[in-house]
């Protein structure tokens, strides 16, 4: 869908990085945030699959894991780590996510992690998020200091805010 850019290669080098993994643990951050077995999580922005193997992990073979990127090779190095860690939960999504192939109410929790650079994304995305997550499911966005109340105020209209971890803001659907 894209071509690697130079943003895609830094993003890969700090995502898989074993250094980062020590510095903020994904199982932690994942299960904190709510994210249990036999969910069905769609990780937007997965990358090289710093959250969405722990996630694969923590819903285990009764969940199901959704990676969506807009990079082929994101694609690729998930499918290698799927098959490394023996794997069958996982589908990697190559499209975008303002408008997905998922069905309507079928995520019980969305992360997005390191990809809200600025609130106009996410006001692009809440109309698709509204409508791929279920009644009462969640989403998790990383909290960056300068926009936090931005984010909020974007989110009010469909999801009302529910706790913060650490620095990710955890919002619920509204019915």
């Amino acid at each position: 869908m894209m071509k690697e850019s130079f943003h895609y290669k830094i993003m890969y080098f700090m995502h898989d990085n074993p250094i980062l993994g020590r510095i903020r643990n994904p199982y932690d951050i994942l299960r904190n945030i709510g994210i249990k077995e036999g969910m069905s999580v769609l990780d937007i922005g997965a990358g090289p699959g710093f959250f969405t193997i722990p996630a694969a992990k923590i819903v285990g073979s009764n969940g199901r894991v959704f990676a969506l990127d807009i990079y082929f090779k994101s694609g690729e190095i998930i499918k290698n780590k799927m098959k490394k860690e023996n794997l069958e939960n996982i589908e990697f999504l190559l499209e975008s996510a303002e408008k997905t192939s998922l069905p309507d109410s079928s995520i019980d929790f969305a992360i997005m992690f390191g990809i809200i650079h600025n609130i106009k994304f996410l006001e692009i995305l809440k109309n698709e998020l509204k409508r791929i997550i279920k009644s009462n499911g969640k989403i998790a966005i990383d909290k960056i200091p300068f926009i936090k109340n931005d984010i909020v105020n974007s989110m009010a209209e469909y999801f009302s805010f529910e706790k913060a971890y650490k620095n990710i803001l955890v919002f619920k659907k509204m019915k």
